[in-house]
């Protein structure tokens, strides 16, 4: 994992542990965790979290957890734009938004790290965004599914 951010390092273990399929890949230089991620019971609700580092200024790097939620175009796609506007009235942390044509509901956390911390500290505030995130997303995943299939 040397031409990875160190901070990769706990979240690959994370998904690991809980059997997640994941890899460290690069897209358009930039090195990216990505990992399928099942949400829901019985192993429902698949999500592709794609997280990535990028520099900000100096002194400070942001760490951005990217969840593609939904990918297929539906019978309730406009009621699922409309939903995720007021899901960014109240969400936890991070925003939703339906990107592209025919769209795919996305969920993104961006948390800023300062490069001075230790990096225990950068770690274990890279986790609790992780698990932060993955809250709000199982939070809203059930009720997007149905919307988007036209249940609303």
């Amino acid at each position: 994992m040397e031409s990875y951010p160190q901070v990769f390092k706990p979240l690959k273990e994370f998904f690991e542990e809980r059997g997640n399929d994941c890899v460290l890949t690069t897209v358009d230089d930039t090195p990216m965790l990505r990992a399928v991620v099942p949400l829901l019971e019985d192993g429902r609700g698949l999500v592709i979290m794609e997280i990535f580092s990028i520099d900000y200024c100096e002194g400070t790097e942001l760490l951005n957890l990217y969840t593609t939620m939904t990918k297929d175009n539906g019978p309730g796609m406009e009621n699922l734009r409309k939903a995720a506007n007021d899901w960014n009235l109240d969400s936890m942390a991070g925003g939703y938004g339906v990107y592209g044509q025919p769209g795919e509901l996305f969920h993104r956390h961006t948390l800023a790290l300062a490069t001075e911390l230790p990096q225990a500290v950068k770690d274990q505030m890279a986790l609790e965004a992780l698990y932060i995130t993955m809250d709000e997303i199982t939070r809203r995943l059930p009720d997007a599914i149905r919307i988007l299939n036209g249940r609303a």
